[in-house]
């Protein structure tokens, strides 16, 4: 049996999450599957439900993560952004 490190899991959790949040925004819920996902993430469906309990939960979660993605790319332009 393989041991990972501390965090792993979350790492991969994370991975996951940003990339359905992509998939999701470039080709809707239905156009994203789940083995498109798990393969932009490195992985295999059969992984999907150590991390998730259905496409629902990851698709509430990818919502949250393209909400972050937004808004970190607004800031960053507000940032570089001439005053006024």
């Amino acid at each position: 049996m393989v041991r990972y490190g501390r965090g792993h899991k979350d790492r991969i959790h994370r991975r996951i999450v940003k990339n359905a949040a992509r998939r999701f925004r470039a080709e809707g819920v239905e156009g994203a599957g789940l083995a498109r996902v798990m393969q932009a993430s490195g992985l295999t469906v059969g992984g999907f439900y150590k991390h998730f309990e259905s496409k629902d939960e990851l698709l509430a979660k990818a919502i949250v993560e393209s909400f972050h993605q937004i808004r970190d790319k607004l800031l960053s332009s507000a940032k570089q952004a001439p005053p006024g």
